[in-house]
């Protein structure tokens, strides 16, 4: 007995041992490596990759606001979690190609014939593996083996896919389409076969007719040509593979979500109806969640039928949908104005930005509209907010952020010159008041205000409980999630309360505090009221009449400067309508606000002139043609009336000037300062209108300085300068030159101060530029207004912008950094001509400074040292 299980165990293990050999051809061989190399290597790491791309999946957020991918493939950096996963997957396929092919062969590229009908699937596996984790050209050497080997097995159509899809992401377009073409011709003569070729008994068989395509395949080239087809653009192409990829679908999920691509596309191209039905069929019960919301919402949409407003409603009031009433309100929106019912779009655009608390992206988006309605009604300063508001949450993806910000900036010193207006306007009503009336009035305003800061209170109440019934409401993923048990959505949660409440102490009655800061401050009519809530919070408490008082100009000399403000607003304001809008009769309403004050003032004759050139060739120019002849018969405008070429002539004379200043300055540098000083004076005596005044009264006083010893004598030519030019560069230069006189330093003194300089001569290296503060400026908006003027206005090198603290606690702004001094240069040449950025800070005093320089000036604090450092090192 013993003997013979004996026998029997050696029998086995000689059978086990033979059937271990890949060199022979048998059933039993066969069937011992097809088993090992579909389980332990093609199951394995098949499981391996669905695992780790379901997981990929699950995680990956879907843009709904643009045309969905087709195949989303995971990028550089999200397929890093993925690799562990990978590698264990090509390392299993490739043992078992290495151990269980049949016959073996040291290197597959050279073997003829393979018996092991699973080798092909464990090569396409790996290739697979390298496709997903980006390394394109080991995938395709993987596939375009299994093309040449397997050519009689369908795994040589799958390889020609896969090759397909990595010409697509290689953005080789033409080879893919050449590869999809052929594979769909395969795939339409298979569909034309005759019905007796189905017949099994009767089949013709046919060598050169390739393997049969499955349905499964057909599938996912179809879906292949239309990815390729999006991507070249080709929407009519697009549209057609994803019909043929729909029909084809085995999976529900997958159907519903091709159905969305395809609407998205139709509506893209503007045919309405078929989105709409692409949409019904996209929200079905398989359908994932979000795929469902958005085509549910979008259906409403691009229908046009007002019965799906009571859908939409419906979603309303679902607790489910509380964290997506942004995007409800929006799409409500939209069906109202495609209804005509603005008013009502407006509400809702309104109530879709108070409810965006986290989705950027929809917050700019009804922003935005709210923006251009606004401005398609000519009621531009609504316009500007909310443009405003909108860039500040556009992300760098958003498809015309530049052109909102443009907008915003565009507009921006219209919102001003008006608002200006409106309250210099405003405070002077209040000021012609009597006494009694002015503070009845005033009383009135103080009660309004505290009205207007309760109502703001009610409305960030508003927000908190729609943002606590958003967390509260269960969904399918969080339901059974403790927050103190789940570290991500305990710093969510602590991330949201810092958002709407601040950073606030573990004290008792801690809600009492005036400080509440919300995500979104809003108004009835959406606009954004941060500003004004930071304002009001910081004086809610100081408010009073006496208060209300300081801002109403009671005496001569604040009522004066009142009006200069308002003329110049009002002016300022007419000439953006006309020449920024081209909106001629909101500028012309804006002059002759002006001449409607009848006050002097310059903005007086160039608003007259302004109004001219608007109704010129109206019967009403006549009219400002007599203002401006009776009121300024001495003025360039009233010249040019009485000889139309009196511009150009002035430009000529212009010239003329130009080129004689130019002479005479070149004469200067030759030495000849008493001939420069005889032909100076006549000018400046006698020449009051000549172009180049400011420059011949600087050249002047310079000539006659290198001819004096008694430098004192040269202060009445230099303050000269400073009254007759006050603004411009040659009274800096002047006012400079007198304050060297009157501290009296020599050349010795200036030389031994230049040698004691703590500041390194050595200016070499990486530059930087270092932007300082005027008086009473903060820090954090002239670093805003530099990182704005970086975006936009010097575009040649990518900067930042950030404030830098001094020793002794000063603060500038710091910009970094620049490979030489000449891009520094650049960048210190646009900020001097960057007022459409920069506003009033484009005056503020600019160096450039390298590394050593920049260490030593927060060490020492020595800003005006470092300026005359600047002048003569650089």
């Amino acid at each position: 007995m013993r003997t013979s299980q004996h026998l029997i165990l050696t029998s086995l293990l000689l059978l086990l041992s033979w059937a271990c050999s890949t060199e022979n051809n048998t059933p039993l061989n066969r069937f011992y490596h097809q088993t090992t190399a579909k389980y332990n290597g093609h199951f394995n790491a098949k499981e391996l990759l669905r695992v780790s791309l379901k997981t990929y999946h699950d995680s990956r957020k879907e843009d709904f606001y643009s045309t969905l991918p087709i195949f989303p493939v995971p990028s550089e950096k999200e397929v890093k979690g993925m690799l562990p996963a990978i590698d264990t997957a090509v390392l299993k396929c490739s043992k078992v190609i290495l151990n269980h092919s049949m016959p073996t062969a040291e290197n597959m590229f050279y073997k003829s014939v393979e018996y092991n009908k699973w080798i092909d699937e464990n090569w396409l596996t790996v290739g697979e593996a390298f496709f997903y984790r980006r390394d394109y050209q080991k995938a395709l050497d993987n596939f375009e083996f299994v093309k040449r080997f397997f050519a009689q097995d369908p795994s040589t159509y799958i390889a020609s896919l896969w090759i397909a899809r990595i010409y697509i992401e290689q953005r080789k377009y033409a080879d893919a389409k050449l590869i999809l073409d052929a594979l769909n011709e395969r795939a339409e003569l298979q569909q034309q076969k005759k019905f007796k070729d189905y017949i099994p008994f009767i089949k013709e068989k046919n060598p050169e007719a390739g393997p049969e395509m499955s349905k499964k395949l057909q599938f996912e080239i179809h879906r292949a040509f239309a990815d390729l087809a999006l991507r070249r653009r080709e929407y009519d192409l697009a549209i057609e593979g994803l019909k043929l990829a729909i029909e084809k679908c085995p999976v529900a999920k997958e159907k519903a979500r091709l159905n969305y691509i395809l609407a998205q596309i139709y509506q893209q191209q503007n045919q309405l109806p078929e989105a709409a039905k692409c949409y019904g069929r996209a929200y079905k019960a398989a359908a994932a969640t979000d795929i469902a919301f958005n085509a549910r919402l979008n259906r409403a949409v691009v229908s046009g039928d007002t019965r799906l407003m009571a859908d939409l409603n419906k979603m309303l009031k679902d607790a489910k949908n509380a964290t997506y009433k942004d995007q409800i309100y929006y799409a409500m929106a939209l069906m109202e104005l495609n209804s005509g019912n603005q008013a009502l779009a407006k509400s809702h655009l309104t109530s879709s930005a108070f409810y965006s608390n986290n989705n950027k992206r929809q917050r700019a988006q009804s922003y935005e509209k709210l923006g251009d309605l606004s401005f398609n009604e000519k009621n531009y300063v609504s316009a500007q907010k909310y443009y405003d508001s909108s860039s500040r949450f556009i992300t760098d993806d958003y498809p015309n952020g530049e052109q909102i910000k443009s907008k915003a900036s565009k507009l921006a010193d219209l919102v001003k010159a008006i608002e200006t207006a409106q309250f210099e306007d405003s405070v002077q009503r209040i000021a012609a008041l009597s006494e009694k009336d002015r503070e009845d009035f005033l009383k009135e305003t103080l009660k309004q205000i505290r009205r207007e800061e309760q109502r703001r209170k009610e409305l960030e109440a508003a927000k908190l409980l729609a943002l606590q019934q958003s967390q509260a409401a269960p969904t399918a993923g969080n339901a059974n999630k403790f927050i103190f048990n789940n570290p991500k959505l305990r710093e969510e949660g602590y991330n949201d309360f810092r958002k709407n409440w601040g950073i606030r102490e573990n004290t008792d009655d801690w809600r009492r505090s005036e400080r509440i800061v919300l995500n979104a401050n809003l108004d009835p009519l959406g606009q954004d009221t941060s500003t004004q809530t930071a304002q009001i919070n910081a004086k809610n408490d100081t408010l009073s009449i006496e208060s209300l008082l300081a801002n109403i100009p009671l005496t001569p000399e604040a009522l004066k400067s009142s009006q200069e403000r308002l003329l110049d607003a009002l002016y300022t304001s007419g000439v953006l309508y006309k020449e920024i809008l081209n909106e001629s009769e909101l500028a012309a309403a804006q002059f002759l606000a002006i001449l409607d004050k009848k006050l002097e003032h310059p903005t007086d004759l160039s608003a007259a002139f302004q109004l001219y050139k608007i109704y010129e060739n109206g019967p009403d120019a006549g009219k400002y043609r007599t203002y401006i002849l009776t009121k300024y018969p001495n003025s360039d405008a009233a010249n040019f009336f009485r000889d139309p070429d009196f511009y150009v002539k002035q430009k000529l004379s212009a010239q003329k000037d130009q080129a004689a200043y130019l002479a005479l300055l070149e004469k200067y540098e030759q030495g000849y300062y008493a001939q420069v000083l005889s032909s100076t004076q006549p000018i400046v005596d006698k020449d009051l209108s000549n172009a180049y005044r400011a420059e011949y009264l600087l050249l002047n006083a310079l000539a006659f300085g290198q001819l004096t010893d008694n430098k004192q004598l040269l202060i009445p030519k230099l303050q000269r300068i400073i009254d007759e030019k006050p603004k411009s560069d040659q009274a800096v230069r002047a006012q400079e030159m007198i304050q060297t006189i009157q501290k009296g330093y020599s050349k010795f003194e200036l030389a031994t101060k230049k040698e004691t300089s703590i500041f390194s001569t050595d200016i070499s290296g990486t530059q930087y530029v270092i932007v300082l503060l005027d008086e009473d400026e903060e820090a954090d908006e002239l670093r805003t207004a530099v990182a704005n003027f970086s975006t936009k206005g010097f575009k040649t090198s990518k900067v930042k912008a950030t404030i830098k603290t001094t020793v002794a606690e000063n603060n500038f702004v710091l910009v970094s950094e620049f490979p030489s001094a000449k891009i520094a240069w650049d960048y210190l040449n646009a900020y001097k001509a960057g007022f459409e950025y920069l506003d009033d800070y484009q005056n503020n005093k600019i160096y450039i400074i390298n590394q050593e320089n920049l260490k030593k000036l927060i060490e020492s604090s020595k800003f005006d040292d470092y300026k005359a450092f600047f002048i003569d090192n650089y």
